[in-house]
């Protein structure tokens, strides 16, 4: 099956798109296998910008690094503020600084947004198997979940293997700025404020753990040694992942689950270790029956050709929006949409019959009413939005993906 586009727009005055989002919302709210992917663009409504969009985060910088007038400064581009060379070069290892320290200002003033709520809230009902998140923000240390960062540090563990406590709930896939790693020892220490001036000012600040060491040789008489520097925890370009071999432990393990729908939501899936992962998730939830995977962000996902066969639906604009008109469609009297009946082959006979009704009265409906409460108890209360009552009868038929179209009758 081809993805079908949705348009946050126009799709209310869309018979067929309207249905396919009211299919994705079913989904979501009736799945308990959920595996979740997301990128910069959760973020950007909390006040820290993307990187790559004309006004993101690379422009921003690269506007200032450029009226302080420096030669090689104007020579960086956007994506080489997050490259090792920059870092590793003495020239330039000041812009990086400087760069960091910009980041984590950003980052500090940030709180969770609706998409993060609305994330948290799978997870208390039991539906998220797993969160993987591109992001370094550190939003997601705010929703009481164990991150892998924190993991990390409650057990430290020999490199490739995951002990019992590692059942991290969030998977960070490019580290945190929470936290800064020595060069030199590799040993880590939270990213303060103190290290925050001393970047700004585009020094990098020695290791602690390192200038402690020295100290103590100094004063056994023995040979002095150098210290490292630090730098935020988190993965550069052109540099090998320091956490890479956990990270696919999780991916295989979460692969054996039996995940039933994949939501990858504000990535632009540029990375290749990621869209490696997306893809492999989303064969794995395509084995199973009713297996739904889902794209949400401002743009479709590039090229077309790459993922027009991985991705079931793609709702097309913000994230907070797209998690603002679920949660209407699972407050308001709904379609009801019977579970397909899987074929003997696996696939999925898609055909759902949809009727719409009040819920009634009884003692009976007071119980559906209270299975299908607001999950967003815990997150900022939403304006309400007015919704369209379909037609009685409507039939939405679904078409196996060898067919690959969707058809409204």
């Amino acid at each position: 099956m081809v993805a079908v586009s949705i348009g946050i727009e126009q799709f209310q005055s869309n018979d067929e798109e309207r249905k396919g989002f009211e299919l994705v919302a079913e989904a979501l709210r009736s799945s308990r296998r959920i595996i979740v992917v997301t990128g910069a663009g959760t973020s950007v409504s909390a006040g820290i910008p993307d990187f790559r969009s004309a006004d993101g985060l690379y422009a921003r910088v690269l506007a200032s690094s450029n009226e302080e007038g420096s030669t090689k400064q104007q020579s960086i581009k956007g994506r080489d503020f997050f490259d090792a060379g920059l870092f590793l070069n003495h020239a330039t290892r000041p812009v990086f600084n400087r760069f960091v320290a910009e980041l984590r200002n950003m980052c500090q003033q940030g709180k969770p947004t609706l998409t993060h709520y609305f994330l948290q809230r799978l997870h208390k009902d039991g539906k998220l198997l797993r969160w993987y998140t591109q992001n370094i923000d550190g939003l997601e240390d705010q929703l009481g979940m164990l991150t892998s960062i924190e993991a990390d540090e409650l057990v430290p563990v020999s490199p490739g293997k995951l002990a019992a406590p590692r059942k991290a709930q969030i998977v960070a896939l490019h580290g945190t700025l929470q936290r800064l790693i020595c060069a030199a020892c590799k040993k880590t220490v939270a990213f303060n404020d103190a290290f925050q001036e001393s970047f700004a000012k585009g020094c990098s600040p020695e290791c602690p753990h390192c200038a402690e060491f020295a100290m103590n040789r100094q004063l056994a008489g023995r040979r002095p040694v150098k210290c490292g520097i630090l730098r935020p925890d988190i993965v550069l370009y052109n540099e090998p992942h320091p956490q890479g071999d956990q990270i696919a432990e999780h991916v295989n393990n979460d692969l054996g689950r039996r995940p039933t729908l994949l939501l990858v939501m504000g990535t632009s899936l540029r990375v290749v270790g990621l869209k490696k992962m997306v893809k492999d998730l989303a064969r794995a939830v395509h084995s199973q029956p009713n297996g739904l995977v889902v794209y949400v962000n401002k743009s479709e996902a590039a090229p077309k050709s790459e993922w027009r066969t991985i991705f079931d639906y793609e709702l097309l604009g913000e994230c907070d929006r797209w998690m603002e008109l679920i949660e209407q469609q699972w407050k308001s009297p709904r379609e009801k949409i019977n579970a397909p009946t899987p074929k003997k082959d696996g696939r999925i006979d898609q055909i759902f019959k949809i009727t719409r009704s009040a819920l009634p009265r009884t003692a009976k409906g007071k119980t559906a009413e209270k299975e299908n409460e607001n999950p967003f108890e815990e997150a900022p209360r939403l304006d309400s939005l007015k919704s369209e009552n379909s037609t009685e009868g409507k039939r939405l038929v679904i078409r196996t993906r060898a067919q690959q179209r969707v058809a409204i009758s």
